[in-house]
């Protein structure tokens, strides 16, 4: 508050009840610093750079979107693998309408049958991948595992 206002009011008021002029001058800075709280929070500093909007988190299955979010991975229900500059690529399959607007964005498709496609991609290709228009849905692709246990080849236990 400028000084003429607060002495006004201190006059008017009283010496004795300075606090609730205190708490109105701490209450001015909260309000005066909330637009740029909010700035910084909403140009990115209060999540990650590039947030997915309603509908492209609908087109990732549950294993994406927690691979997206960073949260509750296990590393069991991706196909990883390592790209040469180090970066984690992950195998997803794409339900799309074009694939010529993938591989115009930049995305390797490694096979394409009537619109479901397998791409390799990074988490941050992930999100730009269900940014494309013509991408209707995108699954985590699945490792071989075995539904039995392995036999021993030689010199197993004899019964």
């Amino acid at each position: 508050m400028p000084d003429v206002v607060q002495r006004s009011f201190r006059k008017s008021i009283g010496q004795r009840d300075c606090s609730l002029l205190q708490s109105l001058e701490d209450t001015s800075m909260t309000f005066r610093s909330l637009p740029i709280f909010a700035l910084f929070f909403f140009a990115g500093c209060g999540g990650s750079v590039h947030e997915l909007t309603a509908i492209e988190q609908m087109k990732l299955d549950p294993a994406l979107q927690r691979l997206v979010i960073g949260s509750g991975i296990d590393p069991v229900d991706y196909d990883i693998s390592r790209a040469p500059n180090g970066d984690l690529k992950y195998g997803v399959i794409v339900h799309s309408t074009d694939v010529e607007e993938l591989k115009g964005a930049g995305y390797n498709v490694t096979s394409n049958f009537d619109g479901v496609m397998v791409v390799r991609v990074t988490v941050d290709e992930l999100r730009g991948l269900v940014a494309l228009p013509s991408v209707k849905a995108v699954s985590a692709g699945s490792k071989f595992r075995t539904q039995q246990p392995l036999r021993p080849q030689n010199g197993g236990s004899k019964h």
